[in-house]
């Protein structure tokens, strides 16, 4: 893979991650066109692109994430699991995030 096919992988995966659609079946699809063999090294540079995302999500909302954790811990503290909104947020996404 050359350093022009990880620039256009990477920018399909940043365009296509926010949107309801697969990044990852893109990036695959976009490397099949391309001619780039779909072997160990497109699958590795999947993962770490899309760890990328995971931490630029991190540094930009790093902000709304301390502030929904330690309002969660403290609801916990003072056994008042919901006393602000944050802390509700926080036991909201606990609950969106089980598995079905």
């Amino acid at each position: 893979m050359t350093f022009l096919h990880a620039l256009l992988l990477g920018i399909i995966q940043g365009l296509t991650e926010f949107i309801p659609v697969s990044s990852t079946a893109h990036i695959l699809v976009v490397s099949e066109i391309l001619g780039i063999p779909a072997d160990d090294k497109v699958f590795s540079f999947s993962v770490i692109i899309q760890l990328g995302t995971v931490v630029a999500m991190l540094a930009f909302f790093w902000k709304d994430i301390w502030h929904i954790v330690t309002a969660f811990l403290l609801g916990i503290k003072h056994r008042d699991p919901f006393e602000s909104l944050n802390a509700r947020l926080g036991w909201l996404i606990l609950v969106a995030s089980i598995p079905a």
